[in-house]
């Protein structure tokens, strides 16, 4: 396996290999989003774009449980005392932290792009015909879902 260690600009890329984006196409508006997969169609690379799913479990579940996570894991956090301090203050005193990660999951589910979204990006392309697109998702209750552009 091999990587690029530098920035790349993911929508004028002429690198060779595999697009990977794991859990992050959501932080991509929609025009964004498509100069991307248009690289990777116009310089005939393999994508694979992996993220959650929109679920009605995502929103309703989700935000509880990380901000749970946040309060029940900070005073087993090991830092330094006034970073530790200051951790204990911003979660149990005055809950930044915790509302930073409600906001942060909330805002993110509302970010993520459906499969019909994905599938009007795709379709879209220029040169589209030219590769294999695969749209899915992974059965369960919070499965991943997964867009796969091959060349043919």
């Amino acid at each position: 396996m091999d990587y690029e260690p530098s920035s790349v600009d993911a929508t004028d890329c002429s690198l060779e290999g595999t697009r990977t984006i794991y859990g992050a196409f959501h932080h991509f508006p929609p025009a964004l989003a498509t100069r991307m997969l248009q690289n990777a169609v116009d310089t005939r690379q393999p994508v694979v774009v992996v993220d959650t799913k929109r679920s009605f479990v995502y929103p309703l579940l989700f935000p509880f449980l990380t901000t749970l996570m946040v309060l029940i894991s900070a005073p087993f956090q090991r830092n330094p005392l006034p970073r530790y301090l200051l951790r204990l203050v911003l979660t149990c005193l005055v809950p930044v932290l915790p509302f930073m990660m409600f906001f942060g999951s909330v805002v993110s589910f509302l970010r993520m792009y459906g499969r019909a979204e994905l599938r009007r990006m795709v379709d879209g392309l220029s040169g589209t015909e030219t590769f294999t697109w695969k749209i899915g998702v992974v059965p369960g209750l919070t499965g991943a879902q997964h867009l796969i552009g091959v060349p043919r």
